[in-house]
């Protein structure tokens, strides 16, 4: 691979189609904005490749960027974001087993602002200064699948406005977040399956405009140090095997709406 440093904007840009970048490093040693910035453009791989130390984000995608893949990359110490999606056009691109590690330089692992259809799937992102991944403005039907997030400085997983809506939240292991596994600030039918919230700060959090047909399905919450489920929004349902165990407590300050007119079909 090629060693591509020290550049004053990007480290790679992207503009066509059906391109591979493999097993390069990229190195921004603070100059770089962005390692890799992929722009109206599909179906391009970026995978194998060392993506560190720029000044804003490892990897960027904008405007019409769609169906591209970034896999198996080592994204580490970029100074706001690992990777960022930053357009309602950008959907159906796939992040899939990448490391993600801030090492207390980047705020945030993954985050996705207002993109449709993506999708997050076997990545490890840990030591983040701020959260591990975050769906913000209207990212909707985003799925977050089978990832290791944990040892952020504040959440694991944040959902954090009221447009984002018909998300996923899959299988995850959220683990030694300083704040939250779960924060759900926003947004309406939700749905949080099968994951493992567990020696957390706290394990989920909902809270602001965050609530209507929003649902917890099938959760272990557990050994989490100040709060179970902390809740202060209408609406939330909590259905079906949800485990609450070994947690302080279980704090709700508006009742929880669930199936059956109450909390149901759960064990603590």
């Amino acid at each position: 691979g090629n060693a591509i440093r020290s550049n004053a904007r990007y480290g790679i840009s992207a503009g066509g189609n059906f391109n591979r970048f493999v097993s390069n490093r990229i190195e921004g040693r603070g100059a770089q904005d962005h390692g890799v910035w992929i722009d109206v453009c599909n179906r391009n791989v970026v995978t194998n490749n060392t993506i560190s130390g720029h000044t804003t984000n490892g990897v960027l995608l904008t405007s019409v960027a769609r169906s591209n893949r970034i896999m198996g990359n080592f994204i580490v110490s970029n100074d706001v974001r690992g990777v960022f999606v930053n357009s309602p056009s950008a959907a159906k691109n796939r992040f899939d087993a990448n490391m993600i590690l801030g090492r207390s330089y980047q705020n945030i692992g993954i985050e996705i602002a207002d993109a449709d259809a993506n999708t997050i799937t076997n990545n490890t992102i840990q030591r983040h200064s701020a959260r591990g991944i975050v769906l913000s403005g209207s990212a909707s039907t985003n799925k977050i699948f089978a990832n290791r997030v944990y040892s952020n400085t504040r959440d694991g997983i944040a959902i954090t406005n009221s447009g984002a809506s018909w998300n996923r939240v899959v299988r995850n292991s959220l683990y030694a977040n300083g704040s939250f596994g779960v924060r759900l600030a926003g947004g309406v039918t939700n749905r949080v399956l099968n994951n493992a919230v567990y020696a957390n700060a706290g394990g989920v959090r909902i809270v602001g405009t965050a609530g209507v047909s929003n649902r917890f399905v099938n959760n272990i919450l557990q050994s989490n140090a100040a709060v179970g489920v902390s809740n202060s929004a209408a609406g939330t349902r909590w259905e079906f095997n949800n485990v609450f165990g070994h947690t302080a407590n279980f704090a709700n300050t508006t009742a929880l709406a669930v199936s059956n007119g109450g909390i149901s079909s759960n064990s603590r």
